[in-house]
């Protein structure tokens, strides 16, 4: 650099008719200038397209936000539908070794969801029947709260031998049934009761099984496996309207769903989320943010467990598995 090439002061622009305090590069032998001040018909284009463009990517932006909530709470994920073909599958093969294997059916019924949040698996002993139920952990506490987390299904399953099993849907799944089907082996009343074990009447994920599924999920969700199982949803989705009917994918969501819904949108929370798929709702379209209510089936009444009591109510303690 030459010395004293650059110099900051009043410089006399005669040639322009105007005086200014500018940059100057002086001439020295050999040396163009390195700046020339841009004319002023120059500088008023630039400002007018900068604020131009400003207003366009404001105006693109929230437009393009819009879209996003609105495409969210159309996904899978995001309205509680599940693959309950594959759901009610995996119940059946989770009889083996001689007890019923509830964290495999746990893991399972986590690899068909396309979900943000854990499916947790409650059972209760109703009369001479047992309900298996998932609820997807909405607010993410390692319970079951009615009214705060979306019970997604519901598997009956008779308490006697060769005793049979049928699956119903909830919320935006209420359109779905499924039954009854058989266990192979006549010891199936004596293998579903193992989780009642200690006069227990309700058994809930416990929090070691939640958070040991929680991690396998996490990895899994990254494996060539769950793009199969996203294929899987996806030959569901295309048989829902012909099976159930066409509008069995416009089923409104649950009260509890739709609230999630709400928060996430007005939060801004739906951008974090990994639910992009429509592999069932693409057959329609449900009611989400204007609510919805639960059908049929029997209510699992307020929830307990969880957290607070190691998984297990109405006996206390950890079951043994």
């Amino acid at each position: 650099m030459v010395e004293g090439a650059y110099t900051r002061g009043r410089a006399s622009r005669k040639d322009e008719g105007m005086n200014s305090l500018w940059p100057v590069v002086r001439r020295s032998a050999g040396v163009a200038p390195l700046y020339r001040r841009p004319s002023p018909w120059r500088r008023w284009g630039v400002l007018a397209m900068t604020a131009a463009g400003g207003l366009g990517v404001v105006a693109c932006g929230g437009g393009d936000k819009g879209a996003k909530a609105s495409d969210w709470v159309q996904t899978d994920g995001a309205s509680g539908r599940i693959n309950l073909d594959d759901v009610h599958e995996a119940y059946g093969k989770s009889f083996e070794d001689g007890k019923f294997q509830i964290e495999k059916f746990t893991q399972r019924v986590n690899e068909i969801y396309e979900g943000d949040h854990l499916v947790v698996i409650e059972s209760k002993l109703v009369g001479d029947r047992a309900d298996v139920s998932g609820w997807e952990d909405l607010d993410g506490d390692k319970q079951v709260k009615e009214g705060v987390d979306d019970q997604l299904f519901t598997i009956s399953q008779e308490m006697k031998d060769n005793g049979g099993y049928s699956s119903r849907g909830y919320g935006a799944n209420s359109y779905y049934h499924h039954g009854p089907s058989l266990v192979n082996g006549f010891l199936t009343a004596w293998l579903i009761s193992s989780m009642f074990n200690g006069g227990r009447t309700v058994y809930y994920t416990p929090p070691i099984m939640y958070d040991s599924v929680h991690n396998y999920r996490n990895g899994y969700r990254s494996s060539p496996s769950y793009n199969s199982q996203k294929d899987r949803n996806r030959t569901y989705g295309s048989s829902v309207s012909t099976r159930f009917g066409s509008d069995a994918t416009a089923k409104p969501v649950s009260p509890a769903r739709s609230s999630y819904q709400s928060r996430q949108v007005s939060s801004g929370g739906f951008k974090s989320s990994g639910s992009t798929g429509r592999s069932i709702s693409s057959g329609g379209k449900s009611a989400p943010i204007s609510g919805g209510s639960r059908s049929g089936g029997t209510s699992s009444g307020g929830k307990s467990g969880g957290a607070s009591s190691g998984g297990v109510s109405g006996g206390g303690g950890l079951m043994a598995l």
